[in-house]
């Protein structure tokens, strides 16, 4: 699929703000595509593929760090992602990260990827109002922090 390969920074940039790790979200990434090619007969239109494909990635991501809490790592990676785009010492996204799971999401989604909040709560399975919702109190949530941290 033309799509995989055009868009394949992004899914790997947003596997690896979920598990914080190259090879896991290499992993993550890899996964995800073969669940959507597994599953693509499921996709009944066209047009959402983008919607579709997010929503199975973020889902693998979660899945993944589900199934990995619980594990105990048996050797640290020295390797990190350098794209400056997700980089975790810049200060604006080590708050990001700091924010809870459905919180996260959103503006990940909105923010850094540039989807709609509609698009976002299609991805997240909530209503548009409740995507809203968790993107404001969010952006409120980053501004007391950014507040509380320039102090």
């Amino acid at each position: 699929m033309q799509y995989i390969l055009d868009n394949q920074t992004h899914f790997y940039r947003i596997a690896y703000c979920y598990v914080k790790n190259e090879h896991d979200a290499q992993d993550v990434v890899q996964n995800t595509i073969i669940k959507a090619l597994e599953n693509i007969t499921s996709l009944r239109c066209i047009g959402a593929i983008r919607t579709w494909f997010y929503r199975i990635l973020v889902n693998e991501s979660l899945n993944f760090i589900n199934r990995t809490k619980k594990e105990i790592p048996y050797e640290q990676f020295d390797t990190e992602y350098t794209d400056s785009f997700y980089h975790p010492d810049d200060e604006i996204m080590s708050l990001v990260l700091g924010l809870p799971q459905d919180m996260r999401t959103i503006i990940i989604l909105h923010v850094y990827e540039e989807l709609t909040l509609r698009e976002c709560a299609a991805i997240a399975r909530i209503p548009l109002s409740t995507a809203k919702t968790r993107y404001y109190a969010a952006l409120k949530q980053l501004r007391n922090s950014m507040e509380d941290h320039n102090e």
